[in-house]
């Protein structure tokens, strides 16, 4: 993993990529967006938690729900499929 300060300075782009790759007609390019997205949800809350609720329709959604099912996370902890703001806590 590189240290957060070096991805820093690329997480708009991570955000732009993993805006278009969820939606990939591919489903190879939309499983890793899935794990990129879980791993990036985890540095960015708030990026991540609005990319979910403004730019990934309902049914990418469920499939990232299921994702982190699947490894083990439970998404109601994450908060990010609540539809409520984070409050601020000086995170990205």
């Amino acid at each position: 993993m590189y240290p957060k300060n070096m991805v820093d300075r690329y997480s708009v782009e991570i955000y732009d990529y993993l805006k278009v790759a969820i939606q990939d007609s591919n489903a190879e390019v939309r499983r890793r967006a899935r794990m990129v997205f879980i791993k990036y949800a985890s540095v960015y809350r708030k990026l991540a938690h609005k990319l979910i609720l403004v730019s990934v329709p309902m049914s990418y959604q469920k499939a990232i729900y299921d994702d982190f099912i699947s490894f083990g996370i439970d998404p109601e902890k994450t908060m990010l499929f609540n539809g409520a703001e984070f409050a601020e806590e000086g995170d990205e």
